[in-house]
């Protein structure tokens, strides 16, 4: 079964340049969204980390490769109910994107105007990357349009 791998890229703002030009040129068609992740030995490399903001993002990350909008919208309620929150604010747009398409825009305004509206660099950057990227396949109900006037307009 062909599995969709939707590759869009939003780079930080206080990222180096270097990193965007080279982003560019991953081999995204290498990831498999679907295969089981392995477990890198605890004796080498220590036992998991807690599940911390980063932990939450990276699986949204995943989750929006595949449009799984409800597994990214269950994953920001459990990110917010911890408590935790990102120290780089582009980190919101995965949760921006999934709330979107599921319907749920007044938790969406609510991260853009508190994370994203005034932030112009930021803006800019999310604007950019989202009027270049590829479209999602209509089966997956991303709503680009929708999304880019709630946050680019």
């Amino acid at each position: 079964m062909f599995q969709w791998i939707i590759r869009i890229s939003f780079y930080s703002t206080s990222e180096r340049v270097i990193v965007e030009k080279v982003g560019g040129l991953s081999g995204i068609d290498r990831i498999d969204p679907g295969a089981r992740s392995s477990v890198p030995p605890a004796n080498i490399f220590g036992e998991e980390p807690e599940h911390g903001w980063c932990y939450y993002y990276q699986q949204a990350s995943l989750a929006r490769q595949t449009g799984d909008w409800t597994k990214i919208g269950d994953l920001y309620q459990e990110a917010i109910s911890m408590g935790l929150y990102p120290a780089d604010l582009s980190e919101y747009f995965v949760f921006i994107e999934g709330l979107v398409n599921l319907g749920q825009e007044k938790e969406a305004i609510e991260i853009i105007d508190h994370a994203i509206r005034g932030n112009e660099a930021l803006e800019y950057s999310l604007c950019s990357s989202l009027a270049s990227a590829p479209d999602y396949p209509e089966e997956y109900g991303y709503r680009r349009d929708r999304i880019h006037e709630m946050v680019c307009d």
